[in-house]
């Protein structure tokens, strides 16, 4: 009995060990995949980095990362559509994931989706409020929507942050100039000023 009892442990424990050694290589295999994948994205080759970031998926469906690069790849291919999928695939796996909300930001405000893309960069600033790209690309948006007020704001915060971000103090500068070269369009018109 003793002998039998034995015997089944060590066959559980070997299992145990092929289980973990199969997992292990698994996760290296869809680590290489996305290592890949991504060399390929930098050469531009996005269709062939797809397919790299698609058998990581396949691999391993629950891995955020594989579905926030394949989401880059698709925006770089121009599929938004594909691309914003994906980046709500890696979200939903890892609800904290600031570059995914960062991405998916971008495709909104690439297709005029404003106020979904407020909603992104907003979030990301709660998760990570020192990142000056949140602030100014929100910034960028309140423009568009003739929220300069909003915008100014932004700008300045990303400025309080980083304080020699020439990006930054480049838009608030040219969102001031505008601002006062049309003032008195905008006090004729407050509801185009975003009031």
């Amino acid at each position: 009995m003793k002998t039998r009892t034995v015997a089944v442990i060590t066959v559980l424990m070997l299992f145990a060990a092929v289980q973990a050694a199969s997992q292990q290589t698994t996760q290296q295999i869809v680590e290489a995949f996305i290592n890949r994948g991504s060399l390929f994205a930098s050469q531009g080759d996005y269709d062939t980095a797809i397919i790299d970031f698609t058998d990581a998926i396949r691999l391993d469906p629950s891995f955020p990362t594989a579905y926030n690069s394949r989401g880059l790849a698709y925006a770089h291919s121009g599929d938004l559509v594909r691309a914003i999928n994906d980046y709500n695939h890696a979200i939903r796996l890892n609800p904290d994931f600031v570059a995914a909300y960062y991405n998916r930001g971008l495709a909104f405000m690439e297709t005029d989706d404003h106020d979904r893309a407020i909603i992104d960069f907003t979030h990301m600033i709660r998760l990570e409020p020192n990142l000056t790209a949140a602030y100014i690309n929100r910034g960028h948006i309140h423009f568009r929507k003739r929220d300069y007020d909003l915008a100014i704001a932004d700008y300045q915060a990303a400025l309080r942050i980083e304080p020699n971000n020439a990006a930054a103090r480049r838009w608030l500068d040219e969102t001031r100039r505008w601002v006062d070269e049309n003032r008195r369009w905008l006090e004729e018109n407050p509801r185009q000023r975003g009031f």
